[in-house]
């Protein structure tokens, strides 16, 4: 019975129901909206970087420094037994960096020179080119489409590279770029120039050399020995992590305020009605309906404002969801241009976890807010509400 009173007081509103049902409705949309961004930019920026630079772990030789090409120098050794044969088997992909200089069109450039197996089949970039026949005196190398259009590079084009081999001594050579990729990951291109990893361990005097080691399997955590340190996916996505982190706590300050807002307008509507349903309360009452029982009335009656909105969000929101997480969005603004390793073409996830989170939290607060002004009817006399007063 009590169901049915919240339910008749709310439809007999009308107007004032729907509108805070609206408002409600779009707060959900647009916290799901938003949120869904978030973990569809997660989602894509780990594929991204798992299939084109990070495979499902690392093996790091102790001195390497990412953020420190200086380091590159020492940064390498032979590749340890426990992974030869997985080398063998394409199980694993040894990577050799050093560091070098590059002079396209009369300029001088830094750049890192990265060797890796033409026949690998873990990154998912198109290192087989490296295995295209070059002219003499030339070696096959590969750039990103940014580093190509920061050297203003083509395909066919020779440059010259020079470097410091892993005796100390400098020495220069002619490349040919026989292929121009493009990767959604800043990491593989700015920078880069990648070659044949058995082209690269000439020039450095350094056979059998590897500065990483990309594994296909994930791995345990476990290091070979003191040379290689082992590095879990986890650990290498952890500034994607700590990057998607960052940009919730920016969308929760904005989540809080709809919130905030929609649960104000709900709190005003309740008390409003309380107000003016006084001598209504005083007649239950009277008909002996408890305090608590009316009280869990007006309760109820905000609580089917978020029933309401949420069946609003499916109706309005679901077509949305739908189109942008089948067919994305474009961002104008390019994402390379911040670093962030991702297309710029967004997919988003709406989730059907994320749905049912969203709605649960915004209903429990509702139905706490809505307690807020009727809880002073536990307190009222019967003779107090028939007369309008409140004590």
């Amino acid at each position: 019975m009590i169901t049915k009173i919240a339910l008749k007081n709310v439809l007999a509103a009308g107007l004032r129901t729907w509108l805070n049902t609206f408002i409600l409705a779009l707060t959900m949309i647009i916290i799901i909206l938003l949120q869904g961004m978030y973990d569809g930019m997660m989602t894509q920026i780990s594929k991204s970087r798992i299939s084109e630079e990070l495979g499902n772990g690392q093996y790091w030789h102790k001195n390497y420094d990412p953020f420190d090409p200086l380091t590159l120098q020492d940064s390498h050794a032979e590749i340890p037994n426990p992974l030869k044969d997985a080398v063998q088997k394409r199980e694993a992909v040894p990577v050799l960096m050093i560091s070098g200089s590059v002079y396209p069109r009369g300029r001088v450039l830094p750049a890192i020179l990265k060797g890796i197996p033409a026949n690998q089949t873990i990154l998912q970039l198109p290192f087989d080119k490296l295995s295209t026949q070059s002219p003499e005196g030339t070696i096959a190398a590969m750039v990103g489409k940014r580093m190509a259009r920061q050297t203003q590079l083509a395909e066919g084009d020779i440059i010259t590279v020079q470097w410091r081999n892993s005796k100390g001594a400098f020495n220069a050579i002619d490349l040919i770029i026989v292929h121009i990729f493009e990767s959604e990951v800043p990491a593989m291109d700015q920078g880069q120039i990648w070659l044949s990893l058995s082209d690269l361990q000439k020039m450095n005097l350094s056979p059998q050399h590897a500065t990483i080691i990309i594994s296909a399997k994930e791995l345990d955590g476990e290091d070979l020995g003191g040379t290689w340190k082992s590095k879990v996916l986890r650990e290498l996505l952890a500034d994607t992590i700590e990057l998607v982190k960052s940009k919730k706590a920016g969308g929760s300050i904005f989540y809080l305020m709809l919130i905030f807002l929609s649960m104000i307008a709900i709190f005003d509507t309740q008390a409003l009605s309380i107000f003016k349903r006084r001598k209504e309360i005083g007649t239950l009452m009277a008909l002996g309906m408890t305090n608590r029982a009316i009280a869990f009335t007006f309760t109820l009656e905000g609580l089917f404002h978020g029933i309401f909105a949420a069946v609003v969000t499916g109706v309005l929101g679901g077509p949305i969801f739908w189109y942008l997480q089948t067919y994305g969005y474009y961002i104008p603004v390019s994402a390379e241009q911040y670093g962030i390793p991702m297309s710029d073409h967004m997919i988003p996830d709406y989730s059907a976890g994320l749905i049912i989170q969203t709605v649960v939290i915004i209903l429990i607060l509702l139905t706490f807010i809505s307690y807020l002004p009727a809880r002073k009817i536990t307190k009222l006399q019967p003779y107090e509400a028939l007369r309008g007063k409140w004590s």
